[in-house]
């Protein structure tokens, strides 16, 4: 992603292992997107 750094936390602990897609928006348009693999 281009622009300014900035931080996203977010506390995963309740979410099962496996595969998700996380995406940045700004409004309704798509700025980025890619995967977050989970393991335990």
């Amino acid at each position: 992603m281009n622009g300014p750094e900035g931080r996203q936390t977010w506390n995963v602990q309740a979410l099962a292992p496996g595969t998700y897609v996380v995406e940045y928006l700004t409004g309704t348009t798509l700025l980025h997107s890619e995967r977050l693999v989970l393991q335990r």
